[in-house]
């Protein structure tokens, strides 16, 4: 006999994904012990993302006017059946072993979560930057720098505290999944593990890849924080010299990030000296 379902609820957003919702859905259904409940929250949808979810075996709820996906993570949270909630893109997927890693963790934390993979349009399957080894979670500052390592098709997060804080704020943009993980944690313990436990699709048609639209919204919900007890203005200005020698990196422009990084060990070493051991890091993993 196989074993019963877990007490979790899976909430996909979609929105005129239906060219990929089912593999999504699939590769829910496909864990050793499955969610007992799949949610597809269809963000009115013009296209055939209802029928190709339901026909992967989703239950789908619909939104009868387009509200992003923090109002349709939000709708899924408040229809959710059972106390643990674990996300995931309708264009991403879980790997096989999600749940399996992830539940074992659920009894002494609200939030629990693992590494990704990122896979490219040239096929190129990487890690994406997370933690070494098993990481206790006990402040939203964890999440500051070198970045936050936390992603929604990678996490599992108690329904409860997640309502506790409001969930997904549905005026943001940009970050809001960021932003609920920092609330989460200002309140409740975390655990990250540095296993994978799901694949991110990166394309042009998604809102991160646009990259310097999302780095200025983090900064700016990161300065939102700034009164919280959290709050380090060192770890603030970290992340924004990691992100500013990264984007010009991106550009093409490693000698002008080596220079920019070099005159901020020489004005702040405490500073950029943790940049600079980030970006050997992350090259060395790349063999950059």
């Amino acid at each position: 006999m196989s074993e019963a379902p877990l007490p979790v609820t899976a909430v996909i957003a979609a929105y005129n994904r239906a060219d990929v919702v089912e593999r999504a859905v699939r590769s829910v259904l496909a864990q050793p012990r499955p969610p007992a409940e799949v949610l597809v929250v269809d963000d009115a949808s013009t296209d055939a993302t209802i029928q190709r979810a339901q026909a992967a075996g989703a239950t789908v709820l619909r939104r009868e006017r387009n509200g992003g996906a923090a109002a349709a993570r939000n709708m899924g949270v408040e229809a959710a059946t059972q106390p643990w909630i674990a996300f995931l893109d309708s264009d991403d997927e879980w790997l096989p072993c999600h749940l399996a890693t992830l539940w074992p963790l659920a009894e002494d934390y609200e939030l629990v979560t693992g590494a990704s993979l990122v896979k490219s349009a040239s096929s190129i399957v990487t890690k994406r930057s997370g933690v070494a080894r098993r990481t206790e979670l006990y402040s939203p500052a964890a999440l500051v720098f070198p970045d936050n390592f936390v992603s929604s098709g990678g996490v599992l997060v108690s329904r409860a505290a997640v309502r506790e804080v409001g969930g997904f704020d549905e005026g943001l943009r940009f970050a809001e999944d960021f932003d609920l993980w920092l609330r989460v944690l200002s309140r409740h313990p975390g655990v990250a593990v540095p296993d994978p436990v799901c694949i991110y699709y990166r394309h042009d048609g998604q809102k991160t890849g646009q990259v310097s639209e999302a780095r200025a919204a983090q900064r700016g919900l990161l300065e939102r924080y700034r009164d919280q007890p959290w709050w380090s203005e060192r770890a603030f200005h970290r992340r924004l010299a990691l992100n500013e020698c990264e984007r010009r990196i991106a550009q093409g422009h490693r000698l002008s990030a080596l220079r920019l990084l070099l005159s901020g060990l020489v004005r702040d070493p405490s500073v950029h000296a943790p940049v600079a051991r980030v970006l050997a890091s992350r090259r060395l993993r790349s063999g950059g």
